[in-house]
């Protein structure tokens, strides 16, 4: 997880209490040495589960409305060869905690997508997003797609 201006709360996954889940599934673990960051975030795949994910979320930071800030992600799967689907999400919020909507949403999507993995299994997508008028905080959120994902996945800061 990553933004260049470095705003995320331990965007390098070295501090837990630095996000937030609700659901069991996700861990904290040292990664692996071709992701950049010094740890990295793992969602356990549990055959039989169906839905999203409940989301792996950041602790909230402050963003300027109308700045451009740059997010984002590398993943990889637990094992050497597998297809998997995940959504990276930044969310906005006023001065009074509410969600700024942007477009029809709340969220700006940085990554959705199903990741097929053959040759290197890193990737690492990354989008500039402006803060919406009215932003004055965000957090990100990773969300995995249970039914079309049969591995765990690590997440990762992608530097950035």
């Amino acid at each position: 997880i990553s933004d260049t201006t470095n705003l995320i709360p331990d965007q390098d996954f070295n501090d837990p209490a630095a996000w937030t889940s609700t659901a069991a599934g996700w861990s904290i673990e040292r990664s692996p040495a071709d992701m950049r960051s010094q740890n990295a975030v793992r969602h356990t795949y549990v055959a039989g589960q169906v839905n999203y994910s409940s989301p792996m979320v950041s602790k909230r930071f402050a963003v300027e409305a109308g700045r451009e800030y740059t997010f984002g992600i590398q993943s990889k799967p637990a094992s050497a060869t597998a297809t998997y689907r995940y959504w990276y999400r930044v969310h906005f919020y006023d001065a009074n905690s509410a969600p700024v909507i942007v477009g029809s949403s709340d969220y700006v999507s940085i990554f959705v997508g199903t990741v097929t993995v053959i040759a290197d299994p890193v990737t690492a997508p990354s989008l500039q997003v402006i803060a919406p008028p009215g932003a004055v905080a965000a957090d990100v959120r990773i969300y995995v797609d249970r039914v079309a994902t049969s591995v765990d996945i690590l997440f990762a800061g992608d530097g950035i």
